[in-house]
């Protein structure tokens, strides 16, 4: 029973870590084939021992090796657009409905200055990452 039970770990712990392969695709509107990098793993779900699939898709024309592309560049782009979200949403970022294009400007750079301070420990923070006013 033990050595059984070693293989089904053994086996689950496979299926978590990611695969990442690449097909060539071309869907009917476009003029040529395009490279498709997948990233396939199975998440833990508590609900089934097999895991939840957790399939991604990424259309490139970039050279390199698909964990490379994925991890590097797709996720560093994923994560760059969560930070201008947060900016829009928690900083007013978006307000940016002044008439002239240099208060516009400067709006984002107040917001961006802003954004950066709460982000580290900036020079209107302390060390414990509190405001001293």
């Amino acid at each position: 029973m033990a050595g059984r039970r070693n293989r089904f770990t053994q086996r689950h712990r496979i299926l978590q870590s990611p695969l990442y392969g690449e097909y060539d695709s071309q869907a009917r509107t476009w003029s040529h084939a395009r490279r498709v990098i997948v990233k396939a793993e199975r998440l833990p779900d508590q609900n089934d021992f097999r895991g939840k699939e957790n399939t991604r898709f990424i259309v490139t024309n970039l050279e390199g090796k698909a964990k490379e592309l994925y991890e590097n560049v797709s996720c560093a782009r994923g994560d760059m657009e969560n930070r201008i979200k947060e900016q829009q949403l928690m900083l007013f970022a978006d307000r940016t409905s002044c008439h002239g294009v240099e208060a516009n400007r400067f709006r984002l750079f107040l917001s961006s200055c802003a954004y950066g301070d709460l982000a580290s420990d900036g020079p209107f923070r302390n060390g414990n990452g509190e405001s001293p006013v």
